[in-house]
């Protein structure tokens, strides 16, 4: 069902095709939509549009519960904003700004690992 390819983040999967014709990063900041990358301070769009957008990422690994954390909100878009976004935008532009070989390896094992316990929960 389309609930189980979600929690286990298998609905992802497409976006492989995207990394291979090199259109995405297999670790980088998380796509995101012009009209919110709009609302940021122009020095932190600079650091999150300086990378292609990744499959994976450490604010991806952080919030890899995100929709059962905004499932107990009352108002989900006002709490994705003030309490998960501002946390996701900190993780991407530390990423950005620390990349490396080492980094990188470490998000990609933490995700296959992630992957593979949801598939337990």
């Amino acid at each position: 069902s389309g609930r189980f390819l979600r929690k286990t983040k298998l609905d992802e999967l497409p976006q492989i095709w995207n990394v291979i014709k090199r259109d995405m990063n297999l670790v980088g900041p998380r796509p995101e939509e012009k009209r919110n990358i709009d609302l940021l301070p122009s020095d932190i769009k600079k650091i999150l549009l300086s990378r292609r957008p990744g499959l994976t990422s450490l604010a991806s690994l952080h919030f890899f519960d995100e929709g059962q954390i905004l499932e107990k909100s009352s108002d989900k878009h006002k709490d994705y904003w003030l309490k998960i976004k501002p946390i996701k935008i900190s993780l991407d532009c530390f990423y950005i700004q620390n990349r490396c070989l080492l980094l990188d390896v470490a998000i990609v094992w933490m995700t296959i690992k992630a992957i593979i316990k949801s598939f337990f929960k």
